[in-house]
């Protein structure tokens, strides 16, 4: 493709050439000059509700400190110890004695915090991580099956990443997976794709940011966007990794990967020579001063 004569306004697609499918929720509508998103407000009701029902459920979970066992039914049983044999089964003391729930009759058991646990976090955020390491570690372990093992296997591997040992990262963030499916629906998915990057797995990565690029929310398709790239430029992808950024900024206005993505894109237009990566570095300037990749982009205007 000649990437000088490309007019990027075109709808971002995956590796199968469809649109993502978060699109089509969120029809485009062209300005004259740039891309906008329709989008209907919400009814002043609903929106009222959406505060109240999230001002409850952080009252909620302020004063959950108690040891405790959600039943498949939504029942809640509160205790004042909890234990997780290795099959899965919990014993959850209470003030008739201890009760055994087995695996498949609960559907959710919280322990209290480990008392290491902020001291772990304390230790990450200092980036000490040959010290913060062993203490998730033992957590993960003593607590599994009561919350706090996904906790801390989230941190754990951050923390593997932070050391780049991103063997270590990939296997952490896969047990994780592996113990609680649903988290890689989550914020941690993010943590094993740049692992998975830096441990150069390309084509297991592209196929998780293929999905993702396919079937994510609107936040998600552009930031997933953004990684792909990471990905082609890693392979030396000029081209290829110059359209994902782009399509990454289109779909991203106002986003906080968009900063990045402009950079980034900016990168790929010198690699390939092209005198447009200056126009990039520029609008990146101007219309994100306070931005990290801005201060970076400033040396090359």
């Amino acid at each position: 493709m000649d990437v000088k004569g490309l007019k990027v306004a075109s709808v971002p697609c995956n590796s199968n050439g469809r649109r993502a499918a978060w699109i089509e929720r969120y029809p485009l509508q062209w300005r004259g000059t740039h891309w906008t998103f329709r989008v209907r407000r919400l009814p002043r009701d609903l929106y009222r509700g959406m505060i109240v029902l999230c001002v409850c459920s952080f009252m909620v979970n302020v004063v959950a400190a108690s040891p405790y066992i959600i039943l498949k039914n939504g029942k809640k049983i509160s205790g004042t110890d909890i234990r997780a044999k290795s099959n899965g089964d919990i014993l959850l003391t209470t003030s008739v004695g201890v009760q055994t729930f087995v695996k498949g009759q609960y559907a959710k058991a919280v322990a209290d915090k480990p008392k290491t646990y902020e001291q772990a976090k304390k230790l990450f955020a200092q980036k000490q991580y040959d010290k913060a390491i062993p203490l998730l570690d033992k957590i993960a372990k003593d607590y599994r099956n009561l919350g706090w093992d996904q906790q801390a296997l989230k941190l754990l591997g951050e923390a593997y990443l932070g050391k780049e040992d991103s063997k270590s990262a990939i296997s952490t963030y896969e047990k994780l997976f592996r113990q609680t499916p649903q988290a890689e629906q989550g914020e941690a998915k993010w943590g094993y794709f740049q692992a998975l990057l830096k441990g150069k797995e390309s084509a297991k990565l592209e196929r998780k940011l293929g999905k993702v690029i396919r079937d994510g929310t609107s936040d998600e398709t552009p930031q997933a966007l953004v990684i792909r790239g990471d990905v082609r430029a890693s392979e030396g992808n000029s081209e290829g990794s110059f359209l994902d950024y782009m399509r990454a900024i289109l779909f991203g206005k106002g986003k906080k990967h968009r900063p990045e993505a402009l950079y980034k894109a900016g990168t790929s237009l010198e690699k390939l020579r092209d005198k447009r990566a200056k126009n990039l570095f520029q609008r990146l300037v101007k219309e994100y001063p306070s931005s990290s990749w801005a201060s970076k982009a400033q040396s090359k205007i």
